[in-house]
């Protein structure tokens, strides 16, 4: 290719990214720190509803390797919902 058409295509690419930003890139921006914090505060239950059940379980005098392996799976469960 030679340096014009080089220099031509960065430039229309450019645009392109630029007349998305303008149109699209600010909702994409706000719909994208909505799913961070939704992971964020979702992490943070998961972390707080395993540990209730932690508890729980010790309480229960059940088994430690059992007490773990539920709680993990808790854990995982409530990261998926």
């Amino acid at each position: 290719m030679e340096p014009a058409s080089n220099t031509q295509s960065l430039n229309s690419t450019m645009d392109a990214v630029q007349a998305w930003l303008t149109t699209e890139g600010l909702a994409f921006g706000i719909r994208l720190l909505g799913a961070l914090a939704n992971f964020v505060i979702g992490k943070w239950v998961a972390k707080l509803v395993a540990g209730l059940l932690t508890r729980a379980l010790d309480r229960a005098k059940l088994d430690a390797t059992l007490n773990r392996f539920l709680t993990r799976i808790a854990n995982v469960v409530l990261l998926i919902v």
